[in-house]
């Protein structure tokens, strides 16, 4: 029984990736009306949140709500991928001069140097990098700034 009923469910999932969202609950019916009465819920919460989805596209009947409304309860989203968390703010070309050159190693007075602006500017335009980039200190700012894809992989 429980392999008719997962083949059921597979076959539902198979129809809605294809777009046939009228075969997919009539197969999803298929297998309620079979799992219900034993109270077969595994078949469905191995499918996860499509499934779910899928579920939640049910015409609203009677027959099966309790299983359903057990079947919903059990289903755990998949973790969402992990993302990058985004800077506050959007760099500004200076900041991402000064960012480029401190992945260069150099030291503020040779940044200063480069960029014809003071050892005092180069810190300041530095503060406001780390702040938007989340971090304290230069080799994080440099990190930080190559996962967001705002300085090129080492």
């Amino acid at each position: 029984m429980n392999q008719s009923i997962e083949v059921a469910v597979l076959t539902a999932l198979a129809h809605e990736k294809r777009g046939q969202a009228g075969p997919a609950l009539q197969s999803l019916e298929e297998a309620l009306g079979m799992a219900a009465p034993g109270g077969w819920t595994r078949p469905f919460l191995e499918a996860g949140k499509p499934l779910a989805d899928l579920l939640a596209g049910l015409p609203k009947r009677d027959v099966h709500a309790a299983f359903l409304a057990e079947i919903a309860s059990s289903v755990v989203p998949a973790p969402a991928a992990p993302r990058a968390e985004p800077p506050l703010g959007r760099l500004t070309d200076r900041e991402q001069d000064v960012l480029e050159l401190l992945a260069e190693r150099l030291l503020y007075k040779e940044i200063a140097a480069r960029l014809f602006i003071s050892p005092q500017t180069v810190n300041s335009h530095l503060k406001n990098v780390y702040s938007k980039l989340h971090v304290g200190n230069r080799h994080q700012a440099v990190a930080r700034a190559r996962e967001l894809g705002i300085l090129p992989p080492a």
